[in-house]
């Protein structure tokens, strides 16, 4: 069901009152047809401010439950059916009907948020369990005693041999080198510059 039309009656002078309420209406209708329910909401219940007509009711109504705020429009709904008596048994049907389905929706979304609610607490217990249990085996290991310290062991001669037999073999291929050279008569030095011996 969309909104109540409201008919204004018009008096024998001009009432400024009724004038404002028509243009918050106007504007009310457009911006609920829009989809614009916030805007809507505001103008009806300024609407209804200038001139209490039970139909705003209905319509503010209308308006909450679009915008999810099902308490609210269970209540404007109820103040609807109580502000007008003279409402026929269809017309107090469909509003009842209205009532009975945000009641509905309501408890659903209070349903799914106390699911949200037992999750995240499920969650944050499991983050806290895990933080426990972290700090418990760091303070676990923390209490452990250190081992002693390891003295170092002794130097490995096997391979301070093998490097001290390397630097023997290599001072004595150079020194062979060296006897060897001397011993050769045609071997000298050459000059870097002219090329001769000197």
């Amino acid at each position: 069901m969309g909104l109540l039309v409201v008919l204004f009656l018009l008096g024998s002078g001009p009432d400024p009152e009724l004038v404002q309420a028509k243009q918050h209406f106007a504007t009310a209708r457009t911006a609920y047809d829009a989809g614009r329910f916030e805007q809507a909401l505001a103008e009806f219940q300024a609407a209804y401010a200038k001139k209490p007509i039970p139909a705003f009711l209905f319509n503010v109504g209308q308006c909450e439950r679009q915008l999810g705020h099902y308490d609210r429009a269970i209540f404007f709904f109820e103040r609807y059916l109580e502000s007008s008596p003279n409402l026929d048994d269809d017309g107090r049907g469909v509003v009842t009907e209205l009532i009975v389905e945000a009641r509905a929706k309501r408890d659903a979304e209070r349903d799914r948020q106390a699911d949200v609610s037992k999750a995240v607490a499920l969650e944050s217990l499991k983050i806290r369990e895990a933080r426990d249990a972290a700090s418990r085996s760091a303070a676990a290991v923390a209490a452990r005693p250190l081992p002693p310290p390891v003295a170092p062991d002794e130097p490995p001669w096997g391979v301070v041999g093998v490097g001290l037999g390397a630097v023997a073999v290599a001072a004595a291929a150079a020194v062979g080198v060296a006897v060897w050279a001397s011993a050769q008569p045609s071997l000298g030095v050459v000059d870097g510059r002219t090329g001769a011996r000197p």
